[in-house]
This record gives C-alpha cells, structure tokens and sequence, in this order.
C-alpha cells in the first residue's frame, strides 16, 4: 500500500526554543562533545496528502524512515545519501532481522545508533548490531538501569570504543547534511524511577517534513516538553509506548496534529496495545499505521512532499 503526499500553504510552525543545557550521564564508557543547538528558524509549512498512488524515489538525497516490524518492540532506521542512524534494535532475537534489513538496504555501516532507553523492547538486538556493523556515534538517553542486556551493551560499546553520547533537551544530533535531528527529552533532570518517561525523543525535520519520534516517553515527558515550550508540531508521528493509554494525551496530541501516526506494535501482544482510547484519539486527527497491521512502514520524502508505503 501507498499513500503520497504534497505541500500546503496552510500551516506555519512557531519557532524551537533554544537550550543548551549539558549533563553527564552515569554509566556511559566514553564520552565525547555534545552539541548545542543553533538559533532556530521557523518551520516550513506542513505537506497534506494528495495522492494515494505515487511514491517518491527513496535513492539520492531523499530521507527514507523505515518503521521495522520487530513485533512487540521498535527499531527506526533513518536513510540519507549514505549516512545511516538506527534507533532501537527490537527486542533479543529480533538483532539479526534488523541487521539484514540493514544491509539489504545497501548500508554496511552506521553514523549514529541510538538507544532510548534500556528496556530490551528497544535494546535486545542491539549485540548484533555492535558486532555487524562500524558505528560512529552511539546515543543513550543516559539513565542508570540494571539489567544484563543493558551492561552487556555498554561493555560492547566500550571495548570497541565508539563515541558515546548522552544529549539532552535542546541538544543537535549532527546525522547528515540538510537533515536536522533535535533532542526533545530527556531534560536537564531524569524524571524519577520511570525508565520509559526518560526515553529520548527526537524531532527530525528535512524541509517542510517532521518526524517526532516518541520513544516510550509518556504523557509525563510530553507535558515536560510542552512546558519547556518546545514546538513539537509535526507531520509524521512514531506514536509513544506502542499505542499505550499512558502516552499520547490529547494536549499532546492536538499540539502534534500529525497527519500520519505509526505505532510499532506486536499482534496480539500481553499489554493490549494499542489501547482503544489512544486509537481513537489519533485516528480523529491522523491516518493511523500499525506494524502488527501493516508490516514494516516506510515513509520517503524529499522535504517538500512524502511518500508512505507498508509491507502488507
């Protein structure tokens, strides 16, 4: 299935708030320079769909997000020219299916791998990918948690001594030219005892298209970043925690108006996601994908209009 889209005149986004706050994490084998984020300008008007039939090339210098199907958990690869960034790696035994979609996408190497945070959902696939893969920058939302799929990733970036970076709200991720990546969350401070409201959020924005990558943050993270005055108005939207009522709020929602909302999700998986309220919240405002549904997702743009296709 495929959906395209164009350009509209009807919508122009407030500017981002600029931050430049740094904090160390704990447990990160190296360390290297974060960087700040730059005086923003205004966001382009947003793209609408047009077309149900037309994809847009993904070769050249369009950014092509695929949405993997790793059943209950996330794994996000982002494609430009040839730079890659993955984020998440799926859950343990899912490693070696996000590896080969890697490399059958043609990309024998990372510039970035992202974690956003260390519940294995995101995370158990990660040894492969530290081992099939040269990596350049490895980012971590930074907060301490104990699990042995946790220290076995951290012992592996370590000993192969790739650039370890822990950003926070404000900060830039230097993915590729043309492409901005900014860090929404987590904050300057880690939200106490909750793992999944300190994921990392990130917005990614080529052109007139925006990403807003959710992570797990839930609707405590969301109402933070709304707070700290971030605009986080976007076209495409990774919905948090798999669909769970304990994200996506509707003042969140309504700030986001997404056209196009992805929920990676497992078939019949033990938590009920996605819960009916949070589907129904974002089928009001967005055309809803779902990876136990639809199958991996891709979407495609050029930065002035975006192409979705599913593998189902």
């Amino acid at each position: 299935m495929i959906v395209a889209a164009g350009c509209s005149d009807s919508k122009t986004n407030t500017q981002e708030k600029v931050s430049t706050e740094k904090t160390a994490a704990s447990e990160q084998p190296t360390q290297s320079t974060e960087q700040p984020m730059p005086a923003p300008t205004a966001k382009q008007t947003n793209p609408t769909i047009i077309s149900q039939n037309k994809e847009l090339p993904s070769a050249g210098g369009n950014l092509t997000v695929h949405f993997l199907d790793v059943g209950q958990g996330d794994s996000i690869l982002l494609e430009h020219g040839d730079d890659g960034m993955l984020i998440y790696s799926g859950e343990i035994g899912k490693g070696d299916d996000v590896a080969t979609y890697i490399k059958n996408e043609g990309i024998m190497s990372l510039d970035y791998v992202i974690a956003t945070h260390p519940h294995s959902d995101h995370i158990g696939g990660m040894s492969v990918i530290l081992n099939d893969f040269p990596i350049g920058h490895f980012v971590d939302s930074g907060y301490a948690y104990s699990s042995k799929t946790y220290e076995n990733m951290l012992k592996a970036i370590d000993k192969k001594n790739i650039p370890f970076e822990t950003p926070k709200r404000g900060d830039k991720i230097n993915f590729t030219s043309g492409i901005d990546v900014y860090v929404l969350n987590p904050g300057s401070t880690y939200f106490t005892d909750d793992v999944n409201q300190n994921s990392v959020v990130l917005k990614v924005t080529d052109g007139k298209v925006t990403f807003l990558l959710m992570g797990d943050a839930g609707i405590q993270a969301e109402n933070e970043i709304m707070k700290d005055g971030y605009n986080v108005d976007a076209d495409i939207l990774k919905v948090g925690h798999h669909g769970s009522r304990t994200a996506s709020g509707t003042p969140f929602i309504s700030a986001v108006s997404p056209e196009i909302s992805v929920i990676e999700v497992g078939a019949g998986n033990d938590y009920g996601h996605p819960h009916q309220e949070t589907l129904d919240r974002l089928q009001k405002v967005s055309k809803v994908y779902r990876t136990d549904l639809d199958g991996t997702i891709t979407v495609t743009t050029d930065g002035s209009s975006y192409s979705v296709s599913t593998e189902k």
